[in-house]
């Protein structure tokens, strides 16, 4: 559904079956990407906001769970993670569709994955086996520092990216509270 901002009627943009995540690049650009699951596949679609015409960008076959992903805000790349028994993500080049990996070993179990405001890193959410989440600053070329560290017992879902500062939303888990916090990246 497309609703205006000023107000107005809803409309439907454009249907889908089992769609799972949708996200547009940043303005000016006009390009938007969905995924649905059918079976153990996941078909990626982009689409164009206005119209709402839509063609298949790519699909993966998928054996356990479908894999998180993230748009670039500049439209150039999606990052993918997809679970399985190497922790990494994938940086898919929109261009030309190709694709690599940054290999993430000491960061083995990872939750969510959300580009930065300036589309040159994303933030991943892991959990290292001593239990003490965190958020790491993934680049294409491989660097992956720790920006944030929490509490153990707490666990971190996603980032939701500072459009131009420093501090962003982050949500998390503590026992059965599922809670947001501002912190500064």
């Amino acid at each position: 559904m497309q609703v205006p901002l000023p107000g107005g009627p809803p409309r439907l943009l454009l249907q889908k079956p089992f769609i799972q995540n949708l996200q547009c690049a940043g303005s000016p650009a006009k390009l938007c990407f969905l995924d649905t699951v059918v079976g153990s596949a996941t078909q990626f679609f982009s689409f164009d906001p206005e119209s709402g015409e839509s063609q298949e960008f790519t699909s993966f076959q998928v054996r356990q769970q479908q894999p998180n992903w993230s748009f670039s805000p500049d439209g150039s790349q999606l990052a993918l993670i997809f679970y399985g028994p190497q922790p990494k993500v994938t940086f898919m080049t929109m261009a030309d569709k190709s694709t690599h990996d940054v290999t993430l070993n000491e960061w083995p179990r990872m939750n969510g994955v959300d580009w930065a405001a300036d589309s040159k890193s994303v933030f991943v959410a892991s959990q290292p086996p001593n239990g003490v989440p965190v958020i790491l600053s993934v680049v294409p070329s491989g660097h992956h520092p720790v920006l944030l560290e929490g509490d153990k017992g707490m666990r971190y879902w996603y980032v939701v990216p500072p459009p131009g500062g420093r501090l962003g939303a982050l949500q998390a888990i503590t026992g059965e509270n599922n809670v947001w916090m501002i912190e500064n990246f």
